[in-house]
């Protein structure tokens, strides 16, 4: 959560604005993802995991002309390698609530972005919506997936980071 809270942010403060060809690099990092968590459960060696993301972040980077875009991904996969290390430690209480909140602030930041301009009314609005989002919208949804998933779940979830 603390990962994609700091990744969310991220790209809130960066605001890219990349091409349609983004989404293949996104799939990729998401197999990326895929690979670590395997790697984390022991169903996958870390050698393997850290060999994919090598190549899908050396792609990303490659793949797009834009100057911004290579320190952008690098700095991505950078904060999250950070989070990886520091996952067994303690967190701010308000660093945890950003990382809950990331899939809203991934959803709706370039919706913001595009009609309010100005930054502080920006945060303003865009922090008490994702935790509206996330209360009203994502949370109740994954209550239900788990229900509806039942007894079928093959792992536990993962574990949560400590808060201070």
């Amino acid at each position: 959560a603390v990962a994609g809270g700091l990744l969310g942010l991220a790209l809130v403060i960066l605001g890219s604005r990349a091409g349609t060809w983004q989404g293949v690099i996104i799939l990729a990092t998401m197999f990326a993802g895929t690979a670590v968590h395997r790697a984390e459960r022991g169903t996958l060696s870390w050698r393997a995991a850290a060999a994919a993301t090598l190549a899908v972040l050396a792609c990303g980077v490659l793949a797009k002309d834009d100057p911004g875009w290579a320190p952008a991904m690098v700095l991505a996969y950078a904060v999250f390698a950070l989070a990886l290390a520091l996952r067994r430690r303690a967190f701010p209480g308000w660093l945890t609530r950003l990382g809950v909140i990331s899939f809203s602030l991934y959803l709706l930041h370039p919706i913001l972005l595009d009609v309010l301009p100005n930054p502080v009314v920006y945060y303003l609005v865009l922090i008490p919506l994702c935790l509206a989002t996330y209360h009203l919208v994502e949370a109740p949804a994954q209550r239900l997936g788990r229900r509806l998933a039942g007894s079928r779940a093959e792992h536990p979830p993962a574990p949560r980071p400590r808060v201070r």
